[in-house]
């Protein structure tokens, strides 16, 4: 069910806008403007918190990702003095963006009970519609989904909230950690016969829900490792200005840089870094695959949620501006 929602087209174009404000004026070395910018983003985000269903949730996602992505320009190009630094480190941590998409999910699973609901309560004539939307089926099928028997409805109801209840369970948003059977039952592979095409319920299932097989899900784990990286970049360069050179440790940042390192969310370990000889260093997850590579970004062309590894990095200083 798709409800259309035309003013998140504005806000997604709004901060579209504001972002490429926000990394032209950093490349005209003026921050101060362009922290502003990404302020923009920042609330136009936070004008969506509390608004429920995916689309919102999707949303909120791609302008925090659109912020993240100047701010960490500003990083890499030591563009950000100190005070600066610490404001954008305290502006990403705000949000806790599990806890933001298990909302989204849960709301709803309100409008698709909704939906079914009414659906099977509809006349023969508005059910066989509804029922041939969901399937995506031609004008044929949809008159012999008239007669359909109603029971299909429900059994895809039961499925639907018995995997999105296990799916919820396995977001730790209190702890920040996601369970390491995170999506197995959507995900497994199915070695039944090719008469389960026929089987309606699952092919409802699957088209009312199609979040529940991983894909939007991996990209707020990705924006969330992102977000906690950013943490942790902030007080590199607070370090680096202050020192000269990275440290070797992430606990060498602690206490006066930042209270603690963040952990990875895949397993719970903090976050993996390492200093490079050339002044720069490499901080990664093990990503969706939960398998340390050792910082590897794999395919350029790839997403940075299909990667093997969650990278960011902190390239080494050529000038410095930003005092």
């Amino acid at each position: 069910m798709h409800v259309p929602l035309t003013f998140l087209g504005t806000l997604h174009h709004a901060g579209r806008c504001f972002t490429l404000r926000a990394k032209a004026l950093l490349a005209l070395d003026r921050p101060d403007e362009a922290l502003s910018e990404i302020r923009h983003v920042v609330r136009a985000a936070e004008s969506l918190n509390d608004q429920p269903t995916i689309d919102f949730g999707r949303e909120r996602i791609v302008l925090r990702a659109r912020a993240l992505d100047a701010a960490e320009r500003g990083i890499r190009a030591n563009k950000w003095p100190t005070s600066h630094l610490e404001e954008l480190a305290k502006l990403f941590d705000a949000t806790n963006h599990l806890a933001d998409w298990k909302f989204a999910y849960s709301t709803d699973r309100c409008f698709v009970n909704y939906y079914l609901d009414t659906t099977v309560a509809a006349a023969p004539a508005a059910f066989g519609k509804e029922l041939g939307n969901m399937l995506n089926t031609g004008k044929p099928m949809t008159i012999l989904l008239c007669a359909s028997p109603r029971g299909w409805i429900r059994r895809t109801q039961v499925e639907l909230n018995r995997d999105l209840d296990r799916y919820l369970d396995d977001i730790d948003s209190i702890r920040g950690l996601i369970d390491p059977h995170f999506g197995a039952a959507q995900s497994a592979p199915n070695h039944s016969s090719r008469l389960d095409d026929l089987n309606l319920s699952k092919r409802l299932a699957k088209n009312l829900s199609p979040g529940l097989y991983m894909y939007g899900s991996m990209g707020i784990f990705a924006l969330d490792t992102r977000a906690r990286q950013f943490a942790i970049l902030c007080a590199l360069a607070r370090y680096r200005k202050t020192h000269g050179e990275l440290p070797e440790s992430l606990a060498d940042l602690v206490p006066t840089y930042i209270s603690a390192v963040p952990h990875d969310i895949m397993d719970g370990q903090p976050m993996r870094y390492r200093r490079l000889e050339n002044g720069s260093c490499l901080l990664w997850s093990i990503g969706s695959n939960r398998i340390d590579d050792g910082g590897s970004k794999g395919d350029p062309n790839r997403s940075r949620m299909n990667a093997p590894d969650w990278v960011t990095d902190l390239p080494p200083i050529l000038d410095d501006p930003a005092k």
